[in-house]
């Protein structure tokens, strides 16, 4: 593996258009080199910052490999700490934590993707910098409360104030009121998540959430470690989490999250299943060029059961970089649930919520349904 050689694949031989825009990713990584490398080639751009989370158990080959590309490409970077992260969840937080601390470190982005192994971006830049904007500076984050599964899940022996979660440091920007007023509200929700640049900085400079990751990796299941953390922090509105959509804004009818596809139950064409979600090939290219009209990316592909239909994504995907956009529903995305109020979220950020909202049922308050 030389740096020539990853530059030929990663960049190519016709440079990418510039857009005068600038996405991050954030991505815990494990295995299958050549596939997230292909993933990395289908939307590099220079304008772009990519940082990878590489797990402490993957191979030393696999580990190697992305060390290259670090060294390789300028805006490759990797976490200076591996963490040893589990299909459970565990660690797949803090990882992503310690991409945000390297990522917020560097110029000009405006969003950042948090992202796992196999899931794969649907979109050229051009298109993706099309559905962001439609952000409107908000954040992209499924949550919910579903009583009885946070219930399982959440160890309640343990000390979730404010004090006890040691949210705030010296430089954290609360008046002494704030800091009295801030509570947890559990959340349950996905991984992938979009964040805009106020939360990112918040998340890295203006809290300290060391703690609260470690408690929520407390959890009784011992699966889905990883589902409350950004869900929290989004639903406990007194922390004042830039970019948020709370309580008051739940069930607010309209589109909702779009940061990833996944099929759980229903039509699967390839019949193949994996922790409980549909494995695509490439019978369902159709019907996901429909489909990730509204959604960033999608999930999951896997390289050793149909690479056939990563390949014709991907070279899909690289036309429509070269030749213009051409499938993304904008009057959609127009609709989301948050994206319609008016005015970019300011820090605190939470006085442009929309009135005459109506109320979820008990026990389940919903942001971005």
């Amino acid at each position: 593996m030389s740096c020539e050689a990853i530059r030929s694949r990663v960049i190519g031989p016709i440079p990418h258009p510039r857009l005068n825009f600038s996405i991050a990713f954030a991505k815990g990584v494990h295995t299958d080199y050549e596939f997230l490398e292909m993933g990395l080639a289908t939307t590099y751009s220079p304008e772009n910052h990519y940082c990878f989370a590489v797990d402490s158990k993957s191979t030393p080959e696999f580990q190697h490999r992305f060390r290259m590309l670090a060294s390789c490409l300028p805006n490759v970077y990797l976490t200076p700490v591996k963490r040893s992260m589990t299909s459970a969840g565990a660690y797949v937080n803090r990882a992503h934590l310690d991409c945000l601390e390297v990522l917020i470190e560097q110029p000009g982005w405006e969003y950042v993707i948090l992202q796992q192994t196999y899931d794969f971006l649907a979109h050229s830049n051009e298109e993706l910098m099309m559905m962001l904007k439609k952000l409107n500076g908000y954040n992209d984050i499924f949550a919910c409360q579903p009583e009885q599964m946070l219930a399982k899940r959440i160890d309640r022996s343990l000390n979730w104030t404010a004090a006890g979660l040691n949210l705030f440091t010296k430089s954290s920007p609360y008046t002494a009121e704030q800091k009295k007023a801030a509570t947890i509200e559990f959340g349950y929700g996905y991984v992938q998540a979009t964040l805009g640049r106020k939360a990112v900085k918040w998340m890295t400079q203006d809290v300290n959430l060391t703690t609260l990751i470690d408690h929520l990796t407390h959890n009784k299941t011992g699966y889905g470690v990883d589902e409350q953390f950004i869900a929290t922090l989004a639903l406990s509105e007194t922390l004042l989490m830039p970019g948020g959509l709370h309580h008051r804004c739940g069930g607010k009818p309209g589109f909702g999250y779009f940061t990833r596809y996944t099929i759980w139950k229903g039509d699967c064409k390839t019949r193949k299943w994996r922790k409980g979600q549909c494995i695509w090939g490439v019978e369902d290219l159709p019907m996901l060029r429909n489909i990730s009209s509204r959604y960033l990316m999608i999930n999951k592909f896997l390289p050793d059961f149909d690479f056939l239909g990563i390949h014709c994504l991907s070279e899909s995907i690289y036309n429509r970089t070269h030749m213009g956009p051409d499938f993304v529903n904008l009057e959609l995305l127009g609709k989301h649930a948050i994206v319609d109020v008016e005015g970019a979220p300011e820090y605190p950020g939470y006085n442009q919520c929309p009135l005459n909202t109506p109320k979820t049922p008990p026990g389940l308050t919903v942001l971005n349904p």
